[in-house]
């Protein structure tokens, strides 16, 4: 069976969280059986940000933006009073041109049996491509966040007619359903998360050391992390935070985080390491994971820290975090404010043993993730697509 995966988002050099599922999924393909095309849309040539196999065909759709659809042309032909309008025919003027590249792309891979599209906007013009060539392709679509993000997208409705198309939708949490399934009855769902590799070694919980791997955006509340940690300085001499991840995506965020760190005398402290391609070393040599996201579709840094064992702190208002991580289990969930997250901080860094406590629980529950059982789930579902077709 040749399986092409199409993702819209960044790949080239890219280390967020949907750029790693795209390499895992195609590499995890590849090894179960599968031929597998992967596809990108990056206006960055090279390959993606995490690794993938040289079995896997990568290819990058993207070419060069057209005179309509730059910013000027754009402005002016997605105008509307309405602002919420306005947004959902920008996003069709870009989907358009999408669309024609990877129309282009298409026509140069032959016997597709299966497309996995990662976001309902490519399997927007996925649907019309086949409608222009009179082909039918089953595709499974992904919702890679919580469906009120995914679907409360302005251009959502204009999306709707063409995702209801697809033989299946795929979901990262059994809280997810319900709400995928209020606006596609009688649409297939099916629960898969995505894994965790192999080759994660376990914290010893001995070291100072407070890690955090996420992109240093609003949503993920860096400076509720950085804010907590310094009502703790004092008391705890000897610990830092390492903060990984991007700091490219917005760059007022980070002065404010960077300007945070400053005022509170911790600059010696608290650090933004950017991003690296040591993560297992770098959950490895911490004693704590932070992850005080407001929103998540998923949380795959955070299980990747709990297959090493490390106790998880989050907050009880993000989705999807807040039932992987079992407050008082595998670590603590509190309330999105600073005196909440840093007593549940405190309680963490004045004792060993809650820590390696919470740690091997969590080790225990990121085994849920574990490549072999999702590669059954990924299985069972193909073949379910399959066998309707």
């Amino acid at each position: 069976m040749h399986i092409v995966l199409i993702n819209i988002n960044r790949m080239v050099d890219y280390k967020g969280g949907m750029s790693k599922s795209f390499s895992d999924l195609a590499n995890l393909f590849v090894a179960v059986g599968y031929k597998v095309t992967a596809i990108c849309f990056d206006k960055n040539q090279g390959n993606p940000g995490f690794p993938i196999s040289s079995e896997v065909r990568f290819l990058n759709a993207y070419s060069k933006i057209p005179l309509l659809n730059q910013s000027l042309c754009k402005a002016i032909r997605s105008f509307s009073l309405d602002r919420k309008r306005r947004r959902a025919k920008r996003d069709l003027i870009d989907l358009d041109w999408m669309r024609n590249c990877f129309k282009l792309c298409l026509e140069n891979i032959s016997g597709i049996d299966l497309i996995i599209s990662f976001q309902p906007e490519s399997t927007y013009f996925l649907e019309k491509i086949m409608e222009e060539t009179s082909q039918h392709i089953p595709v499974i679509t992904m919702v890679h966040s919580t469906p009120e993000e995914v679907f409360g997208k302005e251009v959502f409705p204009y999306l709707y007619d063409y995702v209801a198309k697809s033989q299946a939708v795929q979901v990262l949490r059994p809280e997810f359903v319900e709400p995928v399934k209020s606006l596609f009855p009688g649409m297939k769902i099916e629960v898969i998360p995505n894994f965790i590799n192999d080759g994660y070694k376990q914290s010893k919980h001995l070291s100072k050391k407070i890690i955090c791997v996420s992109r240093v955006v609003p949503g993920k509340r860096i400076d509720l992390l950085v804010e907590s940690f310094a009502v703790l300085q004092d008391k705890y001499p000897e610990w830092v935070v390492e903060i990984y991840g991007e700091l490219e995506r917005d760059k007022k965020y980070v002065q404010k985080i960077k300007n945070l760190i400053s005022s509170r005398g911790m600059s010696d402290r608290c650090f933004l390491m950017g991003t690296t391609d040591d993560i297992y070393g770098a959950l490895e040599s911490a004693s704590i994971f932070a992850f005080p996201s407001k929103f998540e579709g998923f949380g795959i840094a955070m299980v990747e820290a709990m297959a090493c064992g490390l106790p998880i702190l989050a907050c009880s208002d993000c989705a999807s975090v807040n039932t992987i991580n079992e407050n008082g289990k595998t670590g603590y969930l509190t309330d999105p404010e600073v005196s909440a997250y840093a007593s549940a901080m405190d309680t963490m860094m004045g004792s060993s043993e809650i820590r390696k406590k919470l740690g091997e629980r969590a080790s225990i529950k990121a085994r849920n993730f574990s490549k072999e059982k999702i590669a059954v789930k990924w299985n069972q579902l193909i073949e379910a697509v399959s066998e309707h077709e």
